[in-house]
């Protein structure tokens, strides 16, 4: 467990017979929460391999949690570690866990559900991950953990399946240490080194387009200038779509919008080519709900994230 001062978590199942806490450090504080009384969550079951991903998609009521914990000397292990082995008392050994790169990277991390910026933050390349099964089989769990600067991240999703196991996840807390806590970040460059990502609002694409119009976009000006400030970060453009139409043909034309601007950035903003990748991940990591014309237009969207240290 995660030693020193502390603060306990409560975590329960009603009816389930069995409850746990978790250990984390005094000051982590709570940012996110989200209960449904029915959802459904696609849980995890091994890595992204050959475009190829293990799911199990649960129907049931969904608990979703996010901590932060800033100027924390703990490493993204230590804190995944702690956390891992104290949800094993309750659930069992993980039926599944990776680090980055063995989860699948890029294609894993945008394919899981993350609880949006800024309250989570997951770096490509330092983030760890577990999905846990009751030994009943009606519930599950989801942890991930990644750090970003001196912050830790904590997220944990819990499913219950059954009515008669309905989430109960009261957190009982000391006051936090609010030493260090995150002040809202508003700038463009500090947004983008403090978070890692950030999305380019201001662009816009009509539903199947793959376009970008002849106006001069604030957020490109302010990536060029970003770019132009600190020459050895690199960035990759993420283009998301909304969920009408197939999974492939979303993620080509994600693809298709990420590659627009990135030679937008190349043609007009001299941005040398070797630093900025595109990808695309179609319908697969949505912000709003693809049921209304206003989510799908919010989902339509290409977000930066920065891929290299910036000294």
């Amino acid at each position: 467990m995660i030693r020193g001062a502390r603060l306990v978590l409560i975590l329960g199942l009603l009816n389930a017979g069995w409850a746990s806490a978790l250990e984390l450090p005094r000051n982590a504080t709570l940012v996110a929460e989200q209960n449904s009384e029915l959802d459904l969550h696609a849980i995890p079951l091994g890595p992204v391999k050959d475009g190829q991903f293990p799911l199990s998609t649960e129907r049931g009521e969904v608990g979703r949690r996010v901590w932060q914990i800033p100027q924390t000397d703990l490493t993204a292990l230590q804190l995944f570690e702690g956390l891992r082995d104290q949800i094993s008392e309750t659930y069992g050994e993980p039926i599944f866990d990776c680090k980055d790169r063995e989860c699948g990277g890029f294609d894993f991390r945008f394919a899981v559900e993350v609880i949006e910026a800024p309250a989570m933050y997951v770096d490509l390349g330092n983030y760890f991950f577990a999905t846990f099964r009751s030994s009943t089989g009606d519930t599950y769990a989801t942890l991930m953990v990644s750090k970003g600067g001196t912050t830790g991240y904590v997220q944990l999703i819990e499913v219950s399946t059954t009515t008669e196991n309905a989430l109960n996840i009261p957190i009982e807390t000391d006051p936090p240490d609010t030493t260090g806590s995150l002040a809202p970040v508003t700038d463009f460059g500090e947004k983008l080194t403090t978070l890692g990502a950030t999305v380019l609002d201001d662009l816009v694409f009509g539903s199947g387009a793959d376009t970008l119009d002849e106006t001069a976009f604030a957020s490109l000006q302010n990536l060029a200038e970003f770019l132009a400030a600190t020459p050895n970060a690199s960035v990759v453009l993420v283009g998301h779509t909304d969920a009408v139409g197939s999974l492939e043909a979303n993620i080509d034309l994600s693809e298709r919008r990420a590659n627009a601007v990135r030679q937008r950035l190349i043609d007009q903003y001299d941005v040398q080519p070797s630093r900025i990748d595109a990808q695309g991940v179609g319908y697969l990591a949505p912000r709003a709900t693809n049921t209304t014309e206003d989510g799908r237009t919010i989902n339509r969207r290409v977000e930066v994230v920065l891929t290299a240290p910036l000294q």
